[in-house]
């Protein structure tokens, strides 16, 4: 099992603020990567001039989980705001959060049985992955009083930016191979068993409780004044790509009697739960927004996907001189 779990935290708290021609910049940034790869391998072999057995079994399980949460923020006081000033410069507040998982799980189970009177073999191969992704990132402005003044001899100043970002990547490949093989003179038998899971959650956790990943980016009981333009901005891209095989082969051969079977089966699971918002709220008074020389622009937006790729395959194959 691999495990991230992550709290970064950038704000002022209950605090005035005063940039003379310079920024003011609040930001809390974390990348987070799980690159997981686990492997089973058996092997079975028998011979005997009477009876003959093999039987092998391989079983491989991957869990790996990032839980993070990133803030960045500017909270004044309740009932006297506080003031963040940038002069001749930027007033900027973000949370970005990168969080991967690469994870490969793969199970490999051969047996091969020769006898000259009876043989048996039996083979089963099962692999699995769960892969969790869940967290937050909020950025905001509450109880401020904000503004930023332009230079006029410096491009893109006297703006005020509050960002959140929330990306997460989930990579999986989750393979199961079994095989069995037995030749007998008088009987053969050979049977192959092969089963693989693949669990992939972006917002919910493995018990399958809704944990949406938040994306929050607003201004609460917030006045904001810029030369330049107003931008509060939230975006979540979530990505689930899964490729689940599962492969069984059996083989028997005799002079007599033979029998194979085969069996394989295999689910999936992907699914993406987000919460992605850019408000300005006054909450109990009315918050002023100017701006004269730009826009005021409010963006969420979520690019969420998931593309899955699942295949089982079974080959059975019996051979006998007689029945």
């Amino acid at each position: 099992m691999n495990k991230i779990s992550t709290v970064v935290d950038a704000h002022l708290l209950d605090s005035d603020a005063t940039a003379n021609a310079g920024d003011i910049t609040i930001a809390a940034d974390d990348l987070s990567t799980i690159d997981s790869d686990t492997e089973a391998a058996a092997l079975s072999v028998g011979a005997n001039s009477s009876n003959s057995a093999a039987i092998s079994v391989g079983l491989s399980l991957a869990r790996n989980e990032i839980r993070n949460s990133m803030v960045a923020y500017a909270d004044g006081d309740d009932t006297n705001r506080n003031t963040l000033t940038a002069t001749k410069g930027n007033l900027s507040v973000s949370a970005t959060e990168q969080a991967t998982i690469d994870a490969t799980s793969t199970a490999s189970a051969i047996s091969v049985s020769l006898s000259l009177n009876k043989s048996k073999a039996i083979s089963g191969g099962g692999a699995s992955a769960i892969n969790e992704i869940t967290g937050s990132s909020n950025a905001y402005l509450e109880d401020i009083n904000a503004v930023a003044t332009k230079d006029g001899t410096v491009v893109d100043t006297g703006q005020i930016m509050v960002d959140a970002q929330y990306l997460s990547t989930i990579n999986a490949e989750v393979a199961a191979l079994s095989v069995s093989g037995s030749l007998g003179i008088n009987g053969s038998a050979a049977a192959a068993i092969g089963f693989s899971w693949a669990q992939n959650l972006i917002g919910w956790d493995g018990l399958g409780t809704e944990e949406k990943i938040g994306v929050l980016a607003y201004a609460l009981n917030s006045d904001l004044t810029a030369d330049n333009g107003v931008e509060l901005s939230s975006s979540s891209n979530g990505s689930i790509e899964a490729l689940v095989n599962t492969t069984t082969v059996a083989i028997g051969g005799s002079a007599k009697n033979a029998l194979s079977l085969t069996a394989g089966g295999l689910v999936t699971l992907n699914k993406i739960s987000t919460d992605v918002k850019a408000y300005i709220d006054g909450g109990t008074t009315t918050s002023n927004v100017t701006t004269t020389g730009g826009d005021v622009s409010l963006t969420a937006l979520d690019t969420s996907r998931i593309k899955a790729d699942a295949q089982a395959v079974s080959v059975t194959a019996s051979l006998s001189g007689s029945t």
